[in-house]
């Protein structure tokens, strides 16, 4: 998927993108965001079924005066979960998001993320994991 989230007519761009993952299934997608100016904005969705893998791959090209924000929620049922790679690369403001509910026994989260920033541009991340522990 490659998306030009902010063509030169427009001021702003929101998009969501919405991954549900049937039983013991393995999807990769590779997302490559760019933009020069104005705000983008993404919203990804994931749903991954027992057993199912996600691989997410999102790199960010962003021009001086480019305000990015990218969210990511997705639910991960018994032995399900998300590898995700980020990679930033421009001197925009960048806001990255990912919440996690980690819903089933062995769901798992994973994130490698590397990062080039120049200018005066800003670069937030926040990462948030919800697990449910049971009684033994």
């Amino acid at each position: 998927l490659k998306y030009d989230y902010l063509k030169a007519e427009d001021a702003a761009s929101v998009s969501r993108i919405i991954i549900d993952v049937g039983e013991a299934s393995d999807l990769t997608v590779i997302c490559y965001l760019t933009g020069k100016d104005g705000i983008g904005i993404q919203d990804t969705r994931i749903h991954a079924a027992a057993g199912a893998k996600v691989h997410l791959v999102q790199i960010y090209e962003a021009g001086a005066e480019a305000r990015v924000i990218s969210s990511i929620g997705g639910r991960y049922e018994e032995k399900a979960g998300l590898d995700l790679i980020q990679v930033v690369t421009g001197n925009g403001d960048i806001s990255l998001g990912c919440f996690a509910n980690l819903a089933g026994r062995k769901s798992y989260l994973n994130i490698d993320n590397g990062y080039l920033m120049s200018g005066k541009g800003t670069f937030d991340i926040n990462y948030i994991n919800n697990i449910k522990i049971r009684k033994i």
